[in-house]
């Protein structure tokens, strides 16, 4: 984007910085459970509720995009469009089937919700906590996901098939580009990368959490 599409990874440099990001999560993971805490706990382990910078992050960003998108759109689409009009790119002739298939792009922002039930083991009193964790977790990404598409498809505006030949291969980062320019789109594609490795370091913590929980169960075996 800064380059105005000049400039264009190459399949080795888009597997490197996945590398690195990998790297990085795994490294950030090794710390021990004190520092992990810090980095990502607001209140303490002995209170009711565990809030984590990243949520707070994470929901802030998200009204940041509502808001942003939905002011800077001049040109929106109108309900019908929205929540009547199917478009079927699918292949399939059936439009049930392309209606399911719209429900990917949801499906997206409900991730990572569960991460609580890894961890449960290693914070106090989890049978209240990790229940409340999860289902606050559901909800607030149910609704604010739903909004976001809902809003993101109302200011696609009426070019919106040309997002899908976007050079950055990533429709959404175009739709921020479009909408909100150069500056707009890279400031939202940055919050986006830091989200991701949020989201990237925590389910990494969780696997690892599952992984080692199912190695000592096969060992006390």
């Amino acid at each position: 984007m800064s380059t105005d599409f000049a400039y264009a990874p190459t399949n080795d440099q888009t597997v490197a910085v996945f590398i690195g990001f990998i790297l990085f999560h795994g490294l950030l993971n090794t710390l021990n459970t004190a520092w992990l805490a810090r980095i990502t706990k607001v209140s303490h382990c002995d209170r009711l509720f565990d809030v984590q910078y990243y949520a707070f992050f994470n929901i802030a960003c998200t009204f940041a995009a509502i808001i942003a998108l939905s002011l800077a759109q001049k040109e929106k689409n109108n309900p019908h469009t929205v929540f009547v009009e199917i478009v079927n790119n699918t292949g399939w002739s059936n439009q049930g089937f392309s209606f399911l298939f719209g429900f990917l792009s949801v499906a997206w922002v409900m991730t990572d919700y569960d991460a609580t039930a890894h961890i449960a083991e290693e914070i106090k009193n989890p049978a209240i906590k990790a229940p409340v964790a999860i289902i606050s977790a559901l909800g607030t990404t149910y609704v604010l996901g739903w909004v976001l598409n809902i809003v993101m498809v109302v200011c696609m505006g009426p070019a919106w098939p040309d997002l899908l030949m976007s050079p950055t291969g990533l429709p959404a980062g175009q739709l921020f580009y479009n909408v909100l320019g150069k500056n707009g789109g890279i400031a939202f594609m940055v919050l986006t990368t830091v989200i991701c490795n949020f989201t990237g370091a925590t389910a990494l913590q969780a696997q690892a959490r599952t992984l080692f929980a199912l190695a000592r169960g096969a060992h006390f075996r």
